[in-house]
């Protein structure tokens, strides 16, 4: 994929997904110069109940030494309602205090 409007945080993608459960298994971002900016790899997908979920990823920065930050789903939940709050500030859009 490549971005349209040069707004955008990487300019290309370039994605691998499994065809069979719908799910992005590799990604790599680049810069507009072509350079590999981060790198995400699936390393594990976990079924919930129709749908495939990354239940494990490791994001890298390739400009940075170290092996990443690892994302691991500990609990979700599907076509769950969602509670209303009821603090007023929130309501408001009142991010303060």
């Amino acid at each position: 994929m490549t971005s349209k409007t040069g707004e955008a945080a990487y300019q290309s993608r370039k994605s691998w997904v499994d065809k069979e459960r719908f799910i992005v298994l590799k990604e790599e971002r680049y810069a507009k110069s072509g350079k590999l900016l981060k790198d995400v790899a699936v390393t594990s997908v976990i079924r919930v109940g129709e749908r495939w979920v990354a239940e494990r990823a490791v994001f890298r920065d390739a400009l940075k030494q170290g092996g990443g930050t690892e994302f691991k789903v500990v609990s979700i939940e599907f076509d769950t309602a969602i509670r209303k709050r009821s603090s007023p500030k929130l309501r408001s859009g009142n991010k303060e205090g």
